[in-house]
């Protein structure tokens, strides 16, 4: 753990002499590399019912962004790589891991009323702890594709169609019933009644499948969602997207009975003043399943997080939530309430320090899935 704590202390000093700091220019490119030193303790690593462990751990997050061009116009391409390695202190065999994630996205806007966007994400990480009773980790890589268009059809009306395609794939055989490879189509008309406010009417259809393994359920299944909505971005001062509707699910094995129910999607931001905002973000949709015999869960979420500014450089956060996972297939459900709060000090426009802590308590009708974590963290953060 020394060697950790002197990388963080190195950090500070380099970052202290670094002066201010400018973003480094290729031409029109804006580059930017990054690097997060954590540490942290928490006193259930594990996240056990019984039994518990404390430990602490470093997590170093070097990284790099590219985004071309400096100046926004009708095109723009942004890359980031992020790493995230994780060290624990008396663990380490059992949850050390090395992270990785990949993101580009390209935003094209033509002259005639036309919006294409492409994206694609890959990962390479693992579950946190808690989700499966495996005293290994869990990793898995994956990878997100996404495309779609936007047309101004009229003045007020705009239409808009988008693809993805999603797949996972699990490192270990105890996993590989999670497999798959999802493909989403979704289709979108906006109506503009006001300057920064429209509203929508959505349909997503989802083609979920499964890599058949042994003898395993046949899992894949179909999924229609239709959703209506409101969506603004006001001035800066709020913005947000609220939509709720109906989703239905439809099994390949005709003995598996899917969802049908309502469905839905929060999120708002909204500045009180200069000093003062509020998060808030919610949802209720299915997941395809993390327990073998269970077909799938549904998730209800909801979430509030909020920011206080003391100063110009100091702002305080506190933050609640709560989820209830509903599975299907067997007879489990978990409650999950969450809490946190922190506080960061800017210290330069590239120099960032955060200290928090944070609450986690699930309650499970499976009782080896019922924990509670208390964890606190320190966080240094600079950026060129």
């Amino acid at each position: 753990m020394k060697k950790y704590l002197s990388a963080l202390f190195l950090l500070c000093a380099i970052l202290a002499l670094a002066g201010e700091a400018e973003a480094m220019r290729l031409g029109s490119f804006d580059v930017s590399p990054f690097l997060a030193v954590t540490e942290r303790y928490t006193d259930n690593v594990f996240n056990t019912k019984d039994d518990t462990k404390s430990d602490f751990s470093t997590v170093i997050s070097p990284g790099i962004q590219l985004v071309f061009p400096r100046f926004k116009r009708r095109y723009r391409l942004e890359l980031l790589y992020q790493a995230d390695f994780e060290r624990f202190n008396r663990f380490s065999s059992q949850n050390d891991a090395d992270n990785h994630k990949a993101n580009a996205k390209f935003d094209l806007s033509l002259p005639v009323g036309l919006d294409l966007h492409v994206s694609d994400g890959f990962r390479r990480t693992h579950d946190p702890r808690g989700v499966s009773l495996s005293p290994e980790l869990d990793f898995y890589s994956d990878n997100l594709f996404s495309a779609g268009a936007a047309y101004s059809l009229t003045d007020r009306f705009t239409a808009q169609v988008d693809y993805s395609n999603y797949v996972l794939n699990y490192d270990a055989q105890r996993n590989s019933f999670r497999n798959r490879t999802d493909n989403s189509f979704d289709g979108y008309l906006f109506y503009r009644f006001m300057p920064k406010t429209s509203a929508f009417v959505e349909y997503e259809y989802v083609v979920v499948d499964f890599k058949k393994s042994g003898t395993l359920d046949n899992l894949d299944n179909r999924e229609h969602h239709l959703f209506g909505g409101i969506t603004w971005d006001v001035t800066g001062k709020t913005k947000g997207t609220v939509k709720a509707g109906y989703g239905t699910q439809s099994f390949d094995d005709p003995s598996k009975k899917g969802y049908r129910g309502y469905i839905m999607e929060i999120s708002i931001d909204h500045k009180f003043s200069s000093r003062d905002s509020l998060k808030l973000s919610g949802s209720r949709a299915t997941n395809e399943t993390n327990l073998l015999g269970a077909d799938y869960f549904v998730t209800t979420f909801l979430s509030a997080e909020y920011f206080h500014r003391l100063t110009g450089k100091i702002t305080a956060n506190a933050s609640l939530g709560y989820e209830r996972d509903s599975y299907r297939g067997v007879s489990r459900d978990d409650d999950t309430w969450t809490a946190g709060a922190g506080l960061s000090y800017q210290f330069k426009r590239w120099l960032l320090t955060e200290v928090g802590y944070s609450y986690t308590n699930r309650n499970s009708t499976f009782d080896e899935f019922t924990y509670r974590n208390d964890t606190v963290f320190f966080r240094i953060v600079g950026t060129l």
